[in-house]
């Protein structure tokens, strides 16, 4: 059903509704019923004739109380490292919360030091340690990087050639970390793909930016 138009009278009723402050969602929502339309209507003619408008996604977000926060802190401070994020959210409110919304508001409030880790399930191994799949994190710069951004989509298989690097950095808490990966120095499209990957099987060079073709590869799309 298509909504009612705003009229010089509907815009003057509104005006008279809202008064001349900041409007809440509370007030929209109220507007929106008195005047048979959307919130999102009302919210945006607002806007348009320079209304200060609360975001709907501020009210969303605003599940807690300050009363309520304060009775999480204290609970979460006290039984410091006792209860999970899940074991929190029953005991807490009754279950209000569910243990996502519990984990997300401790976290802003900087306490995730006081709860306890839950115990990582072992996964049930369907595959043979051979066929086990290892993630590396992979770096390619310049034209190289250019090329497999216009050639590759998520998901899609890559070959690809270079050294394996050792990164360590410190933490915020002080703690030395360590990642590897790898920095790419060339890659190639695997024998079986998307067509347009069959049709340009190509390998390049991330640190000199040379392109080099295996076959049929369109000249407009070397990246030089």
């Amino acid at each position: 059903m298509a909504l009612p138009k705003w009229t010089e009278e509907r815009t003057q009723q509104l005006v008279d509704a809202v008064g001349s402050g900041p409007v809440s969602q509370e007030t929209v929502k109220q507007v929106a019923v008195e005047m048979d339309t959307s919130t999102r209507s009302v919210s945006s003619k607002l806007r348009k004739m320079g209304h200060e408008v609360e975001l709907a996604s501020a009210v969303s977000t605003k599940s807690f109380s300050d009363a309520q926060e304060s009775t999480l802190e204290a609970f979460v401070t006290d039984n410091s490292g006792q209860y999970t994020y899940a074991e929190i959210a029953s005991s807490f409110e009754d279950g209000h919360f569910s243990a996502k919304s519990i984990q997300g508001k401790i976290l802003s409030m900087e306490l995730t030091s006081h709860v306890k880790p839950a115990e990582k399930q072992e996964s049930v191994r369907t595959y043979s340690p051979d066929e086990e799949t290892t993630f590396v994190n992979c770096e390619a710069w310049d034209s190289g990087a250019e090329t497999i951004c216009k050639w590759f989509d998520k998901g899609d298989s890559i070959i690809v050639h270079g050294s394996l690097k050792n990164d360590k950095w410190e933490d915020k808490d002080g703690n030395m970390r360590y990642r590897e990966k790898i920095r790419v120095s060339t890659f190639e499209f695997p024998p079986k793909g998307k067509q347009k990957k069959q049709d340009a099987e190509t390998s390049t060079s991330t640190d000199s930016g040379n392109f080099s073709s295996k076959e049929n590869v369109p000249e407009e799309a070397l990246p030089f």
